[in-house]
């Protein structure tokens, strides 16, 4: 729920303030050739291109990750790989890649907006790209191939969550805007099947959001909070968070920076599990070299807690972050 949200300095910090300016289009480029496993195709190299956004670190973290990921896969797996050749370099709209590859990785949308324009001949596999992000309208042409791995999380899982570590919980609160009001009814519907009730005030502008949700905690056991930088910023977070710690009710965020900034708990994706799920799609492209299209939520991610704050509410944590993630994973399937 929410406009487009994107890292600032690093992913988790950029939820608390929405949208960063990010600097002008700065690409990374990794080159890595592979022998695909094809046997008609056994004396080609495939060229994969991974983009960025901007010089944040979250997205080098992230590059790692995919490397970690494949340095892993090749060495289990030498049918994938003969050479990993590393190339990086900067470029941007006034200095266009002429260089085709076989697949391009995209982290954030403006790296994904630029390979819609330039690089759309190549399959492309998009990361790190809210949910609902709309494609300008300059952009006319579409990939012959075209995956998205959203950003955020299935509210499922911060269900599941609290479930899992407020077990007497059952009444949710949520703060909306007016254009997310038709959104209520099926998040309604997904809560009840895991014995959860729905809880809203709208916010029309933020002025309302200290007197909103003082009545909204009076009714809830359990802040939801979502991934919305009009109701979650700098400007507010303190405020929620304040207000929500003054009534004992505890808040459960979107990133780990928020948990650290006051929140019990959240459900995230770390730059290992978003490496993660971008290096799972690469080898299927490798083993079978076309990919699914569409979009797909992550299928790795992490749990954060905060034991200090569930201590001064009074609320026992008594499961490890990996257990419970193993808990969402059994409730997913």
């Amino acid at each position: 729920m929410g406009d487009r949200q994107e890292p600032q300095s690093v992913l988790e910090i950029g939820f608390l303030d929405g949208i960063p300016k990010l600097l002008a289009c700065v690409i990374f480029s990794i080159v890595i050739c592979f022998y695909p496993t094809s046997p008609h195709a056994s004396d080609q190299t495939t060229n994969i291109l991974i983009l960025k956004s901007g010089t944040a670190s979250f997205y080098d973290n992230v590059v790692d990750h995919i490397k970690k990921h494949f340095d892993h896969l090749c060495a289990s797996e030498g049918k994938f790989c003969n050479k990993l050749n590393i190339q990086s370099y900067i470029s941007n709209e006034a200095k266009p890649i002429y260089q085709e590859y076989g697949l391009v990785i995209t982290l954030g949308l403006k790296a994904r907006d630029y390979a819609l324009r330039h690089l759309n001949r190549s399959t492309i596999i998009n990361a790190m790209v809210p949910n609902h992000a709309g494609i300008d309208s300059d952009i006319t042409r579409s990939p012959k191939t075209y995956r998205t791995i959203i950003l955020e999380q299935p509210i499922e899982r911060s269900f599941h969550l609290i479930k899992k570590i407020l077990q007497p919980a059952r009444r949710i609160g949520i703060l909306i805007r007016p254009s997310e009001h038709r959104h209520i009814n099926n998040l309604a519907k997904k809560a009840k099947k895991v014995g959860l009730s729905i809880h809203t005030e709208v916010i029309e502008n933020e002025d309302e959001i200290g007197r909103k949700l003082s009545m909204l905690l009076d009714r809830v056991d359990v802040l939801l909070a979502q991934p919305d930088n009009k109701l979650y910023n700098r400007k507010t977070v303190s405020k929620i968070l304040l207000s929500s710690y003054r009534k004992n009710i505890p808040v459960i965020g979107y990133s780990s920076a928020y948990v650290k900034a006051g929140a019990l708990a959240a459900v995230y994706s770390s730059p290992e599990d978003i490496g993660k799920d971008i290096g799972v799609t690469i080898a299927d492209y490798l083993a079978h070299r076309k990919i699914p299209t569409g979009s797909i939520f992550p299928s790795f991610f992490s749990v954060s807690i905060n034991e200090k704050v569930g201590a001064s509410l009074g609320i026992q944590l008594k499961s490890e972050p990996d257990d419970i993630v193993k808990y969402i994973q059994e409730n997913e399937q």
